[in-house]
This record gives C-alpha cells, structure tokens and sequence, in this order.
C-alpha cells in the first residue's frame, strides 16, 4: 500500500482528519447515511477521501466544476479527491447511503483472478464518463445494496472495518458491472508507489506550495516520470493534489476559526489575499468572505 497519513504528520494531525474524514490505512473505508426533508439544501464540498454514494429515495441534483448529473433512486454518484463537488436536493424527503474512502487503499487492492481490475479508474475520470445505473434493473439492483447498507449502519452502529471494505469492494464491483474505462491505466511497481506516498505526506506536512521538481527529486526519481506517475495513479497532477489541500484546509480554518484572510493568505502558501481568493472562488464558486458567512455560527466563527 502507499503508506499511512495518520500518526505522523505532526502540526496537521488534526486537520488533515477533518478533511480526510478520519480515513487511515487502519481505517480505510467510512458508511454514512444521510436524510433530509428540506428541498432548499445545499452542499459544497471538497475533500482527500473519495466518494460513492447511492440515492435511496427523494432526487438529488450532483454538481461538478463544469456538470450536473440529476439522479433519481438507485443511481449513483462519485467523486474524485479534492475534486469540488456539491449537491442541491430537487424533490424531498430525501435520503443517501456513501462511502468515504481512503485513497491508497483503492490504489493497493489487487486479486491475482483479476489482475487488471483497476478499483480506483472510476474515480479518476469526467463526472460524465462515470459509470451509471441507467436501466430500471440496474437501478433496482444497486437499491437493494443501497438498503442493505442502511441495516448495516443501524444493526452494528460502527460496523467492523473489514466488513465495511468488503462491502465497498462488493458495491463497486456492482456500479462497475458494465462500465469499461476509455483507457486501461499503467500499472507501477510496489516501490513506485511507495515512492509517491513520500511525496503525498510532503504535502500534509507542509503549509507552503510543494514543487512537482522538489518532489520528485526527494522521491528519487525523474520529474517526467514522477508527474506522470502520480497522475496516472492519483487521477490528479501533484501540483493540483497540493492546491487542493491548501484550499481545502483554508476553507476549514474559515468555518472554525476567525483569523484573518490576510494571514490565513500567507500561512498556506498563498501570494497574498488576491491569490487565495482567485484560488478559493474556483473551486468553492463563492469567495472566502462569503464561505466564512454561509458557515458561521450566530454571526461568529468557531475559535
């Protein structure tokens, strides 16, 4: 596997759960359910975990950067990391089951009868090349394991985590059924891999910019080749995975902190106010400003 994040990051432990939704290598896989009876809901998000979901009842409207995907029961939705996404609920009551995942586990699932199932390629694309469940059966189908899942949470709470990957892996198989990637990914040596996960904890342990260069080189490798790696692998280059994470962790210290932009500007790695606020408003489609409000609590931020 890639290596852990959790238990060594030092100053970031924290946050980086925060935005990880507490996911390890020990801890790969999280369930959720989620209800609600308010048509006016609305969600913007961006986070390291990735995400499959499954709508149980009501409709949900998904929006990505430059997509929108209306889904009706049964059908499915997923998200890369860091990949801005959000929801708006378009007829209530309406309710999900989703798995966060963490994302080397994906990475580092591989069955010798299978050898070319690559568990992390749905992921990577377009919203719109993703796989769906467009027939009545498939949809039908992906509702009894959507319901399944729901007894799950309610019989064991904090179901046992090997149980909750097995799950994962079997909903996976089953949204994947009849989807075929456009193209079939590289597949890297176990020491690669390894190799990236020193560069991903560079990242998390650092507020300031990480270079693809400076990563590479520490990683012992070319920059060509490490670029490409990471992309291929991560679904994202290494200098946006790093963009993403600084943004993400503005938008957290916004909701619960009150420090000022100016400052929160220079400590993640920001040229200045300008610069974070051209960054956060193309991926949060608000300013930071405005981030902060929709957030705050009674008119105040959270210490």
């Amino acid at each position: 596997m890639l290596g852990k994040h959790e238990g060594s990051i030092g100053w970031a432990d924290g946050l980086i759960e925060k935005l990880s939704f507490g996911l390890s290598e020990t801890h790969p896989v999280r369930l959720f359910r989620y209800y609600s009876s308010d048509k006016k809901t609305f969600w913007h998000d961006m986070h390291y975990a990735l995400e499959l979901g499954i709508l149980l009842s009501g409709k949900m409207r998904r929006e990505y950067r430059k997509t929108q995907l209306d889904l009706v029961p049964g059908q499915v939705w997923l998200c890369n990391m860091w990949e801005p996404h959000g929801f708006r609920i378009t007829q209530s009551p309406c309710e999900i089951v989703f798995f966060e995942i963490f994302p080397p586990m994906l990475v580092g699932t591989h069955f010798a009868e299978a050898s070319d199932l690559n568990w992390s390629a749905p992921f990577y694309v377009t919203p719109q090349h993703r796989p769906q469940a467009s027939d009545l059966q498939a949809r039908q189908r992906l509702l009894t394991t959507a319901r399944g899942l729901k007894r799950l949470l309610g019989r064991l709470g904090s179901a046992p985590v090997l149980l909750l990957r097995l799950r994962l892996l079997e909903t996976l198989l089953l949204v994947c059924e009849r989807w075929t990637p456009a193209q079939t990914p590289q597949k890297w040596s176990a020491d690669s891999l390894e190799r990236m996960s020193k560069a991903i904890q560079m990242v998390f342990e650092s507020k300031d910019r990480v270079t693809t260069q400076f990563a590479a080189q520490a990683c012992g490798m070319n920059r060509n080749v490490f670029s490409r790696m990471f992309t291929q692998t991560m679904g994202v280059e290494y200098a946006e995975f790093g963009l993403r994470y600084r943004i993400s962790a503005v938008a957290e210290e916004l909701h619960r902190t009150s420090t000022p932009l100016k400052m929160m500007a220079g400590c993640w790695g920001f040229a200045d106010i300008s610069h974070l606020h051209r960054c956060f408003t193309r991926y949060y489609e608000c300013t930071p400003s405005d981030y902060r409000r929709r957030f705050s609590t009674d008119g105040k931020t959270r210490r």
